[in-house]
């Protein structure tokens, strides 16, 4: 599982904590919106990231923005700084703090890509390894079916952070 925090650590990316509140969110996928409203478009557990395009000239919305992406269940807002806004807007971050939704700035030579990239990989090395574990201890139990003693052989070789029991 990739966690906010994990995002958050990754050197490279220059990303600068503002609120968090819930560092050990898990993040299931990186999202990007320019909308009032992404709610409807995401699934939950998505850091999005946005430029704050339409947000220049808002003040109160924010509060808003925040309580309508908590509802949908974001794990963070990453937002870029050096286009629309040069910093933060404090009204944004009061905004995450009050709502419990994780903030980061994203620095202007950080693209949105390369943190999109990042978790997928992370998600992807997750996926590989769990595959891979299964795969071993399928072989495992295969080879103790063979054994002379069977039913001894794969008990005694049944993994023990399995959830199951053998039969």
């Amino acid at each position: 599982m990739v966690l906010v925090a994990d995002v958050l650590n990754v050197t490279a990316l220059g990303l600068r904590a503002v609120e968090v509140c819930r560092g050990d969110a898990p993040v299931r996928w990186v999202a990007t919106s320019e909308l009032a409203d992404p709610g409807p478009f995401l699934e939950g557990g998505e850091i999005l990231l946005t430029t704050g395009l339409e947000t220049a000239n808002w003040h109160d919305e924010w509060d808003g923005y925040v309580r309508r992406l908590a509802d949908a269940g974001v794990a963070a807002v990453g937002f870029a700084v050096g286009l629309t806004h040069a910093v933060t807007p404090a009204e944004l971050a009061d905004a995450c703090r009050a709502h419990q939704v994780n903030l980061f700035e994203v620095p202007r030579r950080t693209t949105f890509v390369a943190i999109s990239r990042h978790v997928a990989h992370q998600l992807e090395e997750q996926e590989s390894t769990a595959t891979r574990e299964s795969l071993q201890t399928q072989r495992k139990l295969i080879s103790a079916a063979a054994k002379p003693d069977p039913a001894v052989s794969v008990i005694r070789h049944w993994p023990p952070h399995s959830t199951g029991r053998p039969a």
